[in-house]
């Protein structure tokens, strides 16, 4: 009885026997040697020629810029802040009280160092702050841009 293998066997032992017969030509195979032109004494080597691309205008990268890659929100970093705005001055005193009567509305603030509390209005200055509002449960003060409430001291 003869036996006889299924195609894909013989497909699979047909291509294994081609890749053994390239491999076997090229390590048997001699290395083809390169001829290198004569040298005629220092002529210059003419030279290769490669085009290049054109370098497209910023404007192409817009989209790209204001949706960068490796930010998790895809959206830019916000623009760092203004060297040329001044920091405002510590806050060096606390809110002691509020007085606040028909037609007039003031607030008592203690520095440290001294031994009696100021009297301050909107309007007033100190250290630097300006009181904006004075309510019933504390003050507001301003200095270079940035404001704070201060609240009375228990």
């Amino acid at each position: 009885m003869k036996r006889v293998l299924p195609l894909p066997t013989l497909l699979a032992a047909a291509l294994a026997l081609l890749a053994f017969g390239f491999l076997a030509h090229d390590v048997l195979a001699p290395a083809a040697s390169i001829a290198l032109p004569p040298d005629d004494g220092g002529a210059a080597a003419p030279a290769f020629v490669v085009p290049v691309a054109a370098v497209p205008s910023a404007a192409v990268y817009t989209d790209m810029a204001a949706r960068p890659l490796f930010f998790p929100t895809r959206r830019p970093p916000p623009p760092p802040a203004e060297a040329g705005a001044p920091a405002p001055p510590p806050l060096d005193f606390s809110l002691v009280g509020v007085v606040t009567g028909p037609g007039q509305t003031m607030a008592l603030v203690q520095q440290p160092g001294q031994a009696q509390a100021v009297v301050v209005h909107v309007g007033s200055v100190v250290d630097g702050w300006t009181v904006t509002k004075i309510s019933r449960s504390g003050i507001d003060v301003a200095a270079a841009g940035t404001s704070r409430p201060l609240r009375i001291v228990q």
